[in-house]
């Protein structure tokens, strides 16, 4: 019994019979198997039509049958109450979005001139930043400041030099350029 999967049945015909036994009814699970499975069957078709003909009595006094046609579960399952509308990319277009679940930290938040946020760090037991290793959070964050001045430092020495080059004379005004070394030496 227990391998079959069957022992809900089991227990059910094992109540069945006390039942039966109680209402008068000689019958035994393990004496007579065949017997109580006749009774219970027999029991169950009985019990159905008396179902069917009280529910047909109460439909023809008091009608109501259209309420009875449910539409199919799937409608059932797939029907809300709000409208809403999808782009072909499956964002909501129009109608409710689902609500997101909000933390009562703030989280996410990139502040002090910082690149990452406060917990991105880990070191030796203690949180910090991970874009400059500082673990005091309202430190302001001058590696970005410095570096950004130091790009833009850089590039302006890049397009001026690029602009001298390009501009540059033959001859430097005090003749210290390449081709007057070379001619002094021959002199």
């Amino acid at each position: 019994m227990r391998f079959s999967g069957d022992t809900r049945g089991h227990a059910k015909a094992q109540i069945f019979a006390w039942d039966a036994h109680n209402r008068g009814v000689d019958v035994h699970l393990l004496a007579e198997p065949t017997k109580l499975e006749m009774l219970q069957k027999e029991y169950e078709t009985k019990k159905e039509s008396f179902k069917s003909e009280a529910q047909n009595s109460i439909l023809a006094k008091y009608g109501g049958e259209e309420h009875l046609k449910a539409p199919p579960k799937s409608l059932l399952l797939a029907q809300t109450e709000t409208y809403t509308e999808y782009s072909r990319l499956g964002k909501v277009v129009k109608g409710q979005e689902k609500s997101i679940i909000r933390s009562r930290y703030e989280e996410d938040q990139i502040i002090n001139n910082h690149t990452t946020v406060w917990g991105s760090f880990w070191k030796d037991g203690y949180w910090g930043y991970k874009c400059c290793h500082s673990f005091v959070k309202v430190q302001y964050q001058l590696v970005n400041l410095c570096c950004s001045l130091l790009r833009r430092f850089f590039c302006r020495i890049r397009t001026v030099l690029a602009s001298l080059v390009e501009s540059k004379p033959k001859c430097c005004p005090l003749r210290q350029c390449l081709a007057h070394r070379s001619v002094s030496r021959k002199l």
